[in-house]
């Protein structure tokens, strides 16, 4: 974005309009994107929550984040696909 702004080129759709990530919901974001956008199993999930040393709380609100951010993603990509 700041490369765009430095540049004074148009700012991307998907950037201009990202929906803003609610204070304290960084951590799971973050592991989202840390584990990767493949098929994310709960071990994956769990290893990475022990890596962080979450607690028994922040480990079950990761697993289901995750588990939501990628339903929302394949839903994205499906329609997508349909659109094409």
């Amino acid at each position: 974005m700041s490369e765009a702004l430095r540049e004074d080129r148009e700012i991307p759709e998907e950037i201009a309009f990202a929906p803003e990530i609610a204070s304290g919901l960084e951590l799971y974001y973050y592991g989202f994107i840390d584990i990767g956008l493949g098929p994310i199993s709960w071990k994956v999930v769990h290893d990475y929550c022990v890596a962080l040393e979450l607690d028994e709380d922040q480990t079950e609100a990761m697993h289901y984040h995750i588990t939501e951010m990628y339903g929302a993603l394949m839903e994205h990509n499906r329609s997508k696909s349909k659109g094409k």
